[in-house]
């Protein structure tokens, strides 16, 4: 797999995604909760099982299983399957219009332009460049 990713505002990085995996897998298992308020479980039970979770093999299960979770994993395809989509620093720029969006998680951006999103201005000469290119 591609490992895992972190959400920074605007797009998925790569980069700190495994130590946020980890961290989310450590604040999920401290809040399992102490007792079954259905009671099929007591609470020895649980906390047993609570101190395994959090245990290095456990948190290693956790991660394990959610790498297999359909709801977890993304198709490499669609990071940046829109050729135009831009993500900059101040949200994603739709190189067909040029109108500029909020930056959405579920929309799978991963690359970025390194500087800050385009500014209004006149450029006649893009104009001519996309409709000789794309009529």
């Amino acid at each position: 797999g591609l490992g895992w990713f972190a959400w920074d505002g605007y797009r998925w990085k790569r980069t700190g995604g495994e130590k946020a995996a980890l961290w989310a897998a450590g604040e999920m298992a401290e809040a399992m909760p102490d007792h079954d308020p259905n009671g099929v479980f007591n609470e020895r039970e649980l906390r047993t099982h609570k101190r395994r979770t959090l245990s290095t093999a456990g948190v290693k299960a956790l991660l394990t299983q959610a790498k297999a979770s359909p709801s977890l994993s993304v198709d490499p395809d669609e990071l940046d399957g829109d050729p135009y989509a831009l993500c900059t620093p101040a949200g994603v720029v739709d190189l067909y219009s040029g109108r500029l969006r909020t930056p959405d998680p579920e929309k799978g951006c991963h690359s970025r332009a390194t500087s800050v999103a385009p500014q209004d201005m006149p450029i006649p000469r893009w104009h001519r460049f996309l409709t000789d290119t794309f009529g």
